[in-house]
């Protein structure tokens, strides 16, 4: 279980903390600087032993009520326990992201301020949006957990499987309607994965959410969309929605039996498994000994039993991934989507001009 793994890791990184921490301070010793270290900025931040000396500011980069609101306003009480101080949380909406990370950017990098987001970050360079790289100008400190995108329709609808509304599709381009919350987000990327491995014309219809998608799903005005797992699941299990395939390679729980993209298809295999995450970031020239601090306290949360209560009652992919891991997954998730928009000429930006390869 992974997150016994993640325990055990931050056993070992307090260890490692404790031993950084006493030569820290006598370094500080040594130059005459006592009490604080220098950034690369020339502000200075708290030593780790003075870490934390006061609240800490959570930023979460969307409206109240989605995904990533929801997971920080549980994380965040889990971290107070483990570091005795509050992490205030602000919702700062706008430009997919960009804006709260704006925000973060612009404040000290003294581990004060953690920013709470989503895949977004993935396609701000790539569309345009800002120019952040969220590997080079952040720090991830833990992808806490995601989905797999399933494309549902109403009970009702004229097709009994994937397969039959697909050679529809085909034969009779544009006629089918999908609901999609715009290009970059994860359903806009499931839709153009179908486009070039199928090569199959939809009629996309863009509302401003996937909660607004599900509400035109809902309402009769698009014959499907692709919702993350774990917001469909009350959908299905009331009778609201069918699900009739799976975007990944694995068997999610509520979905069993629903046909995996990967197994029918195995073309998917190129971009699958791929999904939305819920992740959070420092400001990038944070000390490694405030960052290591801050993800203990993040494994602690993580471990925690509201936490883990809220990704199995919700469905929710449980990842728990920091350090190597963490990076390692959000930069293979950028190259999937990043590559897919610019081989079907959604974006002209190439990725390899900001050094991101493609995954093989």
């Amino acid at each position: 279980m992974k997150g016994r793994k993640l325990l055990t890791l931050g056993m070992g990184l307090i260890l490692a903390f404790s031993c950084l921490a006493g030569c820290k301070q006598q370094e500080a010793g040594n130059t005459g600087q006592q009490g604080g270290s220098e950034t690369t900025s020339g502000k200075e931040t708290p030593s780790v032993k003075e870490y934390p000396n006061q609240n800490l500011s959570g930023i979460i980069s969307f409206n109240p009520g989605g995904a990533t609101d929801i997971m920080a306003r549980i994380i965040g009480p889990e971290m107070e326990k483990d570091m005795g101080y509050s992490v205030i949380m602000e919702n700062k909406a706008g430009a997919s992201g960009a804006t709260a990370t704006e925000s973060v950017l612009g404040q000290p990098a003294d581990g004060n301020t953690i920013l709470f987001t989503s895949e977004v970050c993935n396609m701000w360079q790539a569309l345009s949006i800002a120019d952040i790289d969220c590997l080079k100008d952040l720090q991830p400190l833990m992808v806490y957990g995601g989905s797999a995108g399933v494309l549902v329709t109403q009970p009702d609808f004229q097709f009994e499987t994937y397969e039959d509304m697909l050679a529809y599709a085909k034969e009779n381009p544009g006629k089918v309607t999908v609901a999609s919350a715009g290009i970059g987000t994860n359903i806009d990327a499931y839709i153009a994965m179908m486009k070039v491995i199928h090569g199959v014309e939809f009629n996309i219809i863009t509302y401003g959410s996937e909660g607004d998608c599900r509400t035109a799903l809902l309402g009769g005005e698009v014959d499907f969309t692709i919702c993350n797992n774990f917001t469909a699941l009350t959908y299905i299990q009331d009778g609201s929605f069918v699900c009739k395939a799976i975007f990944g390679d694995e068997e999610i729980a509520g979905y069993e039996g629903i046909p995996l993209l990967c197994t029918e298809y195995p073309d998917f295999k190129k971009y699958l498994p791929w999904g939305s995450y819920i992740v959070s970031f420092l400001h990038a020239d944070t000390s490694p000994e405030i960052i290591k601090a801050l993800q203990d306290a993040s494994v602690t949360a993580y471990n925690s039993e509201a936490f883990q209560s809220y990704l199995e009652t919700n469905g929710v992919l449980g990842y728990g991934l920091v350090g190597k891991e963490a990076e390692e997954y959000i930069q293979r998730s950028r190259s999937i989507v990043w590559y897919l928009y610019y081989d079907n000429g959604s974006t002209q930006v190439n990725p390899a001009d900001y050094g991101v390869e493609r995954v093989q």
